[in-house]
């Protein structure tokens, strides 16, 4: 019975277009089955049949992918908090965030959100502007890192010449 419930879920090569992971456990499904069975893990989001709940909940932007047919028995599992979750295939990252307003409903129904990862931004376009950005956070990160490595380099200097000076003064 349990290796019938996977073959529900499996997505055949040419549907992988359609598919989408949910933002809360990452499981990835095709939209189709989103709409017709909901999140087998988040039940509480009420996606079946809803194909705004699917939009503001899943995401077609994601990256990698892992299958755990046993995610109890898995240290992968674990180490992506997948291991309380059906068996599956699951996104190692979602690209976007879920609305305030589903994480405020969540948190009032007693369900945390713990963000897969790092709580993604909202999916952006690649445009010039963007790329301009990054390359300046990029370089502002980078002379943040030289200017503490400097730092650190006059502090060792500054040692070796008080020890180079304790050793000249001492002696005979």
């Amino acid at each position: 019975m349990a290796s019938q419930n996977l073959l529900g879920m499996v997505i055949a090569p040419n549907q992988w277009r359609y598919a989408r992971a949910c933002m809360v456990c990452s499981i990835i499904m095709t939209q189709s089955h989103f709409r017709a069975e909901g999140c087998p893990n988040c039940p509480f989001l009420d996606l079946k049949g809803s194909p705004e709940a699917i939009e503001a909940c899943t995401s077609s932007q994601f990256e990698g992918t892992a299958a755990y047919f046993q995610p109890r028995r898995s240290w992968v599992a674990r180490w992506q908090r997948v291991d309380t979750f059906v068996p599956g295939t699951y996104a190692i990252k979602v690209n976007g965030s879920l609305p305030e307003d589903i994480k405020q409903a969540m948190e009032d129904q007693g369900h945390t959100h713990i963000p897969q990862q790092a709580e993604s931004q909202p999916v952006q376009s690649k445009g010039k502007k963007n790329a301009q950005e990054t390359g300046q956070q990029g370089r502002q990160k980078e002379d943040r890192r030289n200017q503490q490595q400097q730092q650190q380099h006059k502090g060792h200097q500054k040692q070796g010449q008080q020890v180079q000076r304790a050793g000249e003064g001492g002696g005979d």
